[in-house]
């Protein structure tokens, strides 16, 4: 089934190269890498109190920002994140902070605090999460369409409010973006959703 579906979607993109060009260039020029297929489906809790998990998010580009305490590059690129996704929150973008710190949730919520973080940080303490997603160094990223296909993926701390970035986030979220996505949306069966 996996194979069948890899095929569709790959025949999906050969025959429309025109529609996909413009993420593909939006991605070549954040140096994010393409990613296929579909996201690992997730449920964590939030620092604050309940949980988010990915099928809530049905219909918004997902930006699912690995991170921990400890990681200096990390708290770097968090300011960008914030003025990303107050910049984009309303026109469909989450961005979302999954904290890989070990069972050390009060030094999180320090963190988050001092930076005034206001999207949501969620808990991974045991990695399951982040391993479902292949991270294996920090900061890692990982973009997610609104029909839960993976877009993009990058390690390493990016300029997540500059003009490539800008540039990406517009390309996802308005109808390009929406109408390369609603294609393979379309060739995936609903139970595989």
């Amino acid at each position: 089934m996996r194979l069948l579906l890899a095929i569709l979607l790959g025949a999906l993109l050969w025959a429309s190269p025109v529609a996909a060009q413009p993420i593909q260039n939006s991605l070549d020029a954040f140096g994010m890498a393409r990613a296929e297929g579909a996201a690992p489906g997730f449920d964590l809790p939030r620092l604050e109190g309940g949980n988010i998990s990915l099928s809530d998010l049905r219909g918004r580009v997902v930006v699912l920002n690995f991170w921990a305490t400890w990681c200096a590059p990390c708290r770097e690129e968090m300011p960008d994140l914030e003025a990303a996704h107050r910049r984009f929150q309303d026109s469909g973008l989450m961005v979302l902070a999954v904290s890989e710190d070990r069972g050390k949730k009060k030094r999180v919520q320090r963190v988050a605090d001092k930076m005034g973080l206001s999207f949501p940080v969620l808990l991974d303490p045991k990695g399951e999460v982040g391993r479902r997603y292949g991270v294996s160094s920090l900061p890692a990223t990982v973009l997610i369409a609104a029909d839960g296909s993976l877009i993009g993926q990058a390690v390493g701390i990016r300029e997540w409010d500059g003009d490539a970035a800008r540039k990406l986030f517009k390309t996802l979220l308005d109808g390009v973006g929406s109408e390369d996505f609603a294609s393979l949306r379309r060739a995936v069966p609903s139970h595989q959703k």
